[in-house]
């Protein structure tokens, strides 16, 4: 008796949660300004290099990027706005800068377009001046600016309009990601119209 109560809760629960948190389509991915992605990514700078596990989280001009080791190991967190970023981490304390990128040369002294990294998770070009080449079916296979290329090797096969392998290579540097997850909502659903005149 007890195992069929648990049955019952445990299917209405997954129902009402179907039912509040429909599948959303994505059709234009340049249209998502919130989402989240999770996966993992391969950094190769020079002779050095590691691995990373991830977790993107957008919500419009806002976002917060999780970086760690195994096991949560270094966990590091970067979160932006319009008006700038902060880096915390339990070794270094927090660190603000402009922009991820006077960011990273401070941390690193490495410069790289990190900005441009929240488009091409999406297959969306970053600048006006990027060159694209598109596959059979219209999207990205290639984008080139700023004098990295990001390619676009696999795509995911519920959002299909969605990458989930990058690779993304520059001035001594190459970065793998892949896409474990995606949860994209529409922007066409969570922006409200502007009220009537």
């Amino acid at each position: 008796m007890m195992a069929r109560l648990l049955v019952t809760l445990l299917l209405t629960s997954l129902l009402s949660a179907c039912a509040l948190h429909p599948p959303v389509t994505v059709t234009d991915p340049a249209r998502l300004t919130q989402w989240l992605a999770e996966g993992k990514m391969g950094l190769r700078v020079a002779d050095r290099g590691g691995n990373l596990y991830f977790t993107w989280q957008q919500d419009g001009a806002r976002y917060t990027l999780t970086l760690s080791g195994p096991m949560g190991a270094g966990r590091t967190e970067l979160s932006g706005t319009p008006d700038g970023v902060v880096l915390r981490n339990g070794d270094i304390g927090d660190i603000t800068a402009s922009s991820p990128e006077v960011l990273l040369e401070a941390v690193t002294g490495y410069s790289a377009p990190v900005s441009h990294l929240a488009h091409w998770l999406k297959a969306q070009p970053a600048t006006l001046e990027a060159r694209i080449e598109r596959d059979a079916e219209g999207r990205a296979r290639e984008i080139a600016e700023d004098g990295w290329i990001a390619t676009f090797m696999d795509w995911d096969a519920t959002y299909p309009v969605l990458p989930r392998k990058i690779l993304i290579t520059g001035p001594d540097t190459r970065l793998t990601v892949v896409v474990t997850g995606w949860q994209p909502e529409s922007s066409v659903t969570t922006t409200p119209p502007p009220p009537a005149p």
